[in-house]
């Protein structure tokens, strides 16, 4: 209950008044992992309903604050690091991004290529090539009353199997995140895992890549010990949310919502790092 009050009332006003490079050996961090689901400029009716995705010109400062203050480093790096193969040793970013939106085709990795920025996206296998349409975006619209079928069929608002290929050709490394993105947390465990396993043998299959990845749809919270037991023979890193944190050995790895964490990239990443710190304080004092 303490540490949930100072996280919403005491680190945001500290965050926005910090140094980030001060903050960075403050909270020892060498690496973190900021996420987004989608960049637009436009209305998106089955999107804006829920959140509100950065701009192009918000996300071209978000990316300026990163560069300023980190390096960007691929998926094959993190995983050489969080096995204990190869340290980073230059405070360094990983970039992904959530749901296999349309958006992260058009918008986002044209941005990112040029600028050589490697990232990752997590998508949905139910969801690849417009199959299905996720059940928040279907209630998103049915509140508009939009014709979910049609929206589907007519904007096709996810990746295609073609789009995803072609952005892995410019390096953009493809994980998986659930069949159908359905809240881990009203699932049983076998559903959990059968779920997860499902997706990443959909994104091997499909993209035959060396490492199998996997993002919690939604949270990570509550999900036990003998999950992750249960999936890492398969998959080589798990990605949860809310902050900075490596756990299971440094196979599950928090990330930052850059969408609802903060009101900017450097207010996101500040309250991420006094988080971090104050975990840390918080746990060795118990």
């Amino acid at each position: 209950m303490i540490m949930r009050w100072l996280k919403n009332n005491i680190l945001p006003f500290i965050a926005r008044h910090s140094s980030t490079t001060g903050l960075i050996r403050y909270a020892g961090a060498d690496l973190i992992f900021p996420f987004y689901h989608t960049v637009s400029d436009e209305y998106l009716p089955h999107i804006h309903p829920l959140y509100r995705p950065k701009t192009t010109k918000e996300f071209y400062e978000d990316l300026d604050l990163l560069l300023k203050y980190f390096q960007p480093v691929d998926i094959d790096t993190v995983y050489s690091h969080c096995s204990g193969i190869k340290t980073i040793v230059r405070p360094s970013f990983h970039l992904s991004f959530d749901d296999g939106l349309r958006g992260i085709y058009d918008i986002v990795t044209p941005i990112l290529y040029k600028k050589g920025i490697p990232f990752t996206v997590f998508v949905n296998s139910d969801f690849v090539d417009n199959r299905n349409l996720f059940f928040r975006h279907r209630e998103a619209l049915e509140v508009q009353s939009i014709d979910p079928d049609a929206f589907l069929n007519e904007k096709r608002p996810y990746l295609s199997t073609v789009q995803l290929k072609e952005m892995q050709r410019k390096g953009v490394h493809i994980g998986a995140h659930s069949t159908d993105h359905a809240h881990y947390n009203f699932l049983e465990e076998k559903q959990q895992i059968s779920r997860t396993l499902e997706s990443c043998a959909f994104v091997k299959k499909v993209f035959e890549q060396k490492l199998t990845t996997f993002a919690f749809p939604f949270t990570d919270t509550g999900i036990s010990d003998s999950f992750f037991e249960a999936v890492y023979p398969v998959v080589d890193l798990t990605f949860g949310i809310s902050g900075i944190y490596f756990r299971h050995n440094g196979r599950h790895i928090g990330r930052i919502d850059m969408e609802k964490y903060g009101c900017n990239a450097r207010e996101c990443i500040n309250k991420a790092l006094l988080v971090k710190k104050y975990r840390q304080i918080w746990n060795s004092s118990k």
